[in-house]
C-alpha cells in the first residue's frame, strides 16, 4: 500500500488565490498604461494601484512594506496570460 502523502492545497488567503479573485471581479477594470506597466484596481475599486510587471512592483502598501510581488502584480500576471491565450 501507498502511504505517501501530497501537500494539501494551499489555504484560502494566498496573494495568488487574492489575485485570482480580483481578476475574477475587476479584471476587466485592469488598464495597460505602457508596454509593461498597468493601472489595477483595489478590490473595493477606491483606488487603483500602479504595476511595473517587467520588474514584478506594485505601489501598494502590501507590496512597499513586503518587497515581494502582491496579488496586483499576480492579477496582472493573470490577464496577460489570459490575452495570449485567446489569441491562439
Amino acid at each position: 500500500m501507498d502511504t505517501t502523502s501530497i501537500v494539501p492545497p494551499p489555504s484560502g488567503d494566498t496573494r495568488e488565490l487574492r489575485a485570482l479573485r480580483l481578476f475574477e471581479v475587476r479584471g476587466h477594470e485592469i488598464e495597460r498604461t505602457g508596454p509593461w506597466t498597468y493601472l489595477v484596481p483595489s478590490c473595493t475599486g477606491t483606488v487603483a494601484w500602479a504595476v511595473n510587471y517587467r520588474r514584478e512592483t506594485c505601489d501598494c502598501p502590501d507590496f512597499e512594506r513586503r518587497g515581494v510581488p502582491c496579488k496586483h502584480v499576480y492579477a496582472v500576471g493573470i490577464k496577460r496570460a489570459k490575452r495570449r491565450g485567446e489569441s491562439r
